[in-house]
C-alpha cells in the first residue's frame, strides 16, 4: 500500500467521527412568513422542561418582511416548544412539538388582527390558525392529540359520576365498581387503538401523548409494555426517560421499597410494613402541600385508617418537606408511620417517586398510591369512592 492510501485512509478514520458528531448534532430550522409581523419585532421559542410552568428562552429572532428564522437544537428530542409573536406572547403563541433534522415552514394566510378576530378577539395560541410543515413529529402530536383530548374528557366524565354515586348509608359500592370497570375499558381501548401498534409517523410522539395523559392520575398496567416495546432511540428522548418512570410505577409492578428516617429517627422498612398488612396506603404530601387538599385527604385516611386498621390496613406518610419542626408539627395527631428524608425535590419523594410536583409548582403532590401484601402497586392516586371501593374490595368481610 503506498504511503498516498495510507494518508487517506488515516484521514477518513479521524474525520468519521466528527462527521457522525456533527450529524448528531444537527438541529431544526423554524422559517416563519405570517402577515402582521412587524419589522424589528422579535419572535421567541421558549422550551418547556416537562409540561409544567418551568421553561427556558430556547432561541430567538427578529422578524423582516413578515418573516422571521429560528435555529436551533432540541435536547433529547422531540421536545415541546411556545413560539411567541410579541413581547412574550402578546401578538399571539404557537405550540410546537419538534424534533431535530426537521426544516419547518410556519405559513398563515391570515394576518395575526384576522387572527386575533377570528379568535374571538383573543390573543392565544393560534395553532388552529396555522399550518405547520415539515415536522413528522408535530404532525404525529397534533394527530393524536384530538383522540387524547377526547379520551380525556370521557376519563372526566367518568370521574365526576364517581362522586354522585352514593346511597342512604354510603356510597354504593356496585355501581362505583361499575363504572371503574368502564373506565377500564375506555383506556384499554385506547391503548389497543392507538398505543399498542402505532402508525409508524405517530412514534416518536408517544412518549410526550402518554406523558400529557398520566403524568398524574392513574399508572394502567399495559405503560409497562408500552415502553418496553419501543426502540432504544425513542426511549432514549426526553419523554422516553420519562415513560421509564412511569413504566416502573405502573400498576402491577413493584414498589421501590425505602428505607426512611421516622420523627423518633429510627428507619422504617417499606417492605416489612408491606408484608404484614393486608393493603397499604402511601401516602406522599408535604405540610406545604395545597391546605384544601390536604386538609380533606388527611380526614379521609383518618376516617379509613380508623375503620379499617384492625383489619390489616396500614398507611405510611412519605413526606417531602425540607423542615423537621414543619414536618413533625403536621404529624403529630396522625396515627399511622410518618417518614421523611427531609431532602424535598431532591428526595425520594422527587427522585424515586416522582411525586413532587411540576418544576415551577410551588405545592407538591397530595398522591395515595395503594399497594398489596407482596409490595406490589394496586392503584396509583385514589381518592373518594375509588379509595372506599378497594378499601372494601381488599379488607372487607364479603362472606
Amino acid at each position: 500500500m503506498n504511503l498516498n492510501k495510507i494518508i487517506k485512509i488515516v484521514i477518513y478514520m479521524l474525520l468519521t467521527p466528527l462527521s457522525l458528531i456533527a450529524q448528531q448534532q444537527k438541529g431544526f430550522t423554524i422559517h416563519g412568513q405570517i402577515p402582521g409581523l412587524k419589522n424589528g419585532e422579535k419572535v421567541a421559542m421558549w422550551l418547556f422542561y416537562d409540561k409544567g410552568f418551568e421553561h427556558d428562552v430556547s432561541d430567538s429572532a427578529y422578524v423582516k418582511n413578515n418573516e422571521f428564522l429560528i435555529k436551533g437544537i432540541a435536547p433529547d428530542g422531540p421536545r415541546t416548544y411556545l413560539l411567541l409573536f410579541g413581547k412574550r406572547g402578546s401578538s399571539g403563541s404557537l405550540l410546537l412539538f419538534i424534533n431535530n433534522n426537521e426544516n419547518i415552514e410556519i405559513l398563515s394566510h391570515k394576518s395575526l388582527e384576522q387572527i386575533v378576530s377570528e379568535n374571538n378577539n383573543s390573543v392565544g395560541r393560534f395553532n388552529h390558525f396555522m399550518s405547520v410543515e415539515g415536522s413528522p413529529t408535530n404532525y404525529a402530536f397534533w394527530s393524536l392529540g384530538d383522540a387524547v383530548y377526547l379520551y380525556q374528557q370521557t376519563m372526566g366524565t367518568y370521574d365526576r359520576s364517581l362522586i354522585n354515586l352514593k346511597d342512604s348509608i354510603g356510597f354504593d359500592r356496585y355501581k362505583v365498581e361499575s363504572t371503574m370497570a368502564d373506565k377500564n375499558t375506555l383506556s384499554e381501548t385506547f391503548y389497543w387503538s392507538f398505543l399498542k401498534k402505532p402508525e409508524p409517523d405517530h412514534l416518536a410522539a408517544i412518549p410526550e401523548i402518554v406523558f400529557d395523559m398520566y403524568e398524574t392520575g392513574n399508572r394502567p398496567a399495559f405503560l409497562h409494555e408500552l415502553y418496553n416495546q419501543l426502540d432504544d432511540n425513542i426511549k432514549n428522548t426526553h419523554y422516553g426517560k420519562f415513560l421509564k418512570i412511569y413504566a416502573d410505577l405502573c400498576v402491577g409492578q413493584s414498589f421501590p421499597e425505602f428505607y426512611l428516617p421516622q420523627i423518633n429517627g429510627t428507619l422504617l422498612n417499606s417492605k416489612e410494613i408491606f408484608a404484614k398488612s393486608k393493603l397499604t396506603i402511601v401516602h406522599f404530601w408535604a405540610s406545604t402541600s395545597l391546605p384544601s387538599m390536604l386538609i380533606t385527604n388527611h380526614q379521609e385516611l383518618l376516617s379509613a385508617y380508623k375503620m379499617y386498621h384492625n383489619r390489616g390496613l396500614n398507611v405510611i406518610g412519605v413526606s417531602g418537606d425540607t423542615d423537621a419542626k414543619k414536618w413533625q408539627e403536621a404529624v403529630k395527631t396522625l396515627p399511622w408511620y410518618q417518614v421523611c428524608d427531609l431532602k424535598g425535590r431532591n428526595g425520594v419523594v422527587g427522585k424515586v417517586y416522582n411525586e413532587y410536583g411540576r418544576l415551577g409548582w410551588q405545592f407538591p403532590n397530595v398522591t395515595n398510591v395503594l399497594i398489596d401484601q407482596n409490595g406490589k402497586i394496586v392503584a396509583w392516586d385514589v381518592q373518594d369512592y375509588e379509595l372506599q371501593w378497594y378499601l372494601w374490595k381488599y379488607l372487607e368481610d364479603k362472606s
